[in-house]
């Protein structure tokens, strides 16, 4: 009985648009605080991957604090339509999707324990409530470009130059991204400053997280990225 429900629930949980559903919320939930934020007194708070959507999409002269949320929205109905799943998600899904997401972000912490103590997204100066929508998005999409886009960009260069097969190719796309990843948290795209420790929990991160991306999908992958950034929040700040 277990097992078919796992299966139905895998198949289910990996597909784009119960990843949109599940997302959704804390998508809202962050760009209402990012808003008021931004109107706020005081430095800017821009996610990393905000920046980079930012960066890339003005070139074609796309401004304003909805491009982030319409790549997300955008990227995962195309993804959706192409891979012509049903329209429809059961219920009992997407809370099963935030139990497996809070799981998956157990190693992450107990991983980051060995190489860096854990350690806000913020310099103090956000409330914890802040603090944790801050932590929220950041996870969020953080997998939208470096997992999403940048491994599934990665896959089909790939694929079109036809150098490996594509079991191996997988695991090269998430190397390289996690190498993305990591290098993109540092100054001068980043905010951190040098740290070998960091760099290399950082890529160790990015590589679990490029795994757990192509066996379970964004959804899920994004929710324990965000669950990871959340807890190290709550514990800083508390």
């Amino acid at each position: 009985m277990l097992l078919p429900l796992w299966d139905r629930y895998a198949r289910e949980s990996r597909r784009p648009l119960a990843a949109l559903l599940f997302l959704l919320p804390w998508v809202v939930s962050y760009e209402l605080w990012a808003l008021g934020a931004a109107r706020a007194p005081g430095p800017g708070r821009e996610l990393l991957a905000h920046s980079v959507i930012h960066g890339l999409l003005s070139w074609f002269g796309l401004v304003g604090f909805w491009v982030p949320p319409a790549v997300l929205l955008t990227a995962l109905l195309v993804w959706h339509v192409r891979l012509r799943h049903p329209w429809r998600v059961t219920g009992w899904v997407l809370p099963v999707m935030l139990i497996e997401s809070a799981v998956l972000a157990v190693p992450l912490l107990l991983v980051a324990g060995l190489f860096s103590p854990p350690r806000p997204l913020d310099d103090g100066s956000l409330r914890v409530r802040d603090q944790l929508l801050s932590a929220l998005g950041a996870g969020i999409y953080e997998e939208l470009v470096f997992r999403l886009l940048l491994v599934a960009g990665l896959l089909a260069l790939l694929a079109r130059l036809r150098w490996l097969q594509r079991r191996p190719a997988r695991w090269v796309a998430v190397a390289l991204a996690a190498l993305v990843f990591a290098a993109c948290h540092f100054s001068p795209i980043g905010a951190e400053a040098p740290d070998g420790r960091l760099f290399v929990f950082l890529i160790a991160a990015g590589g679990y997280l490029g795994t757990v991306f192509l066996r379970r999908g964004l959804g899920v992958t994004a929710g324990a990225h965000a669950a990871y950034n959340v807890a190290v929040a709550w514990f800083a700040g508390g």
